[in-house]
């Protein structure tokens, strides 16, 4: 038994079955990936004061670890019958349920609360936007942490 306890799977299900409950449309896995990467180092990206994780010099190298949790993470959510997949000509789409709503409901701690709030902010800015311009937003960003100094 793993005693991992951040960045599991069961975390990483949790808060993306919150982003799709705030987004309440169809998502594709490299929007939620890029989105809930804005959420969580929200600070970074100028959505909120604060990142949800912390400060971490090594930021963008958890962004590749996290595409794998997040396939594993949607695999999880399916099979619980929290959120559908839709097919799509461009691929798989994920959306919440009424069993995920009802959960998402009763997630009431600190750090859904606040992840909630910043997946709001995130939502305000980014949910037009195509995945090209996502990616080019992230690299825009990429390039700022590299020229501060933290």
């Amino acid at each position: 038994m793993s005693k991992k306890i951040f960045n599991t799977t069961f975390e990483v299900s949790m808060r993306l079955l919150i982003l799709l409950d705030v987004f309440k449309t169809s998502l594709d896995e490299e929007k939620i990936l890029y989105i809930d990467f804005f959420t969580i180092y929200s600070s970074n990206y100028g959505f909120s004061p604060v990142n949800l994780n912390g400060f971490s010099d090594f930021m963008i190298n958890e962004f590749t670890s996290q595409r794998l949790l997040i396939q594993k993470s949607m695999k999880e959510l399916v099979l619980l019958g929290l959120i559908k997949v839709e097919g799509s000509k461009d691929g798989f789409l994920y959306k919440i349920n009424n069993n995920g709503a009802l959960l998402c409901e009763s997630m009431t701690s600190e750090y859904a609360e606040q992840y909630k709030k910043y997946a709001l902010l995130v939502k305000d800015k980014v949910s037009n936007m195509t995945i090209s311009e996502l990616k080019k937003f992230a690299k825009s960003k990429e390039v700022e942490f590299k020229n501060a100094a933290y």
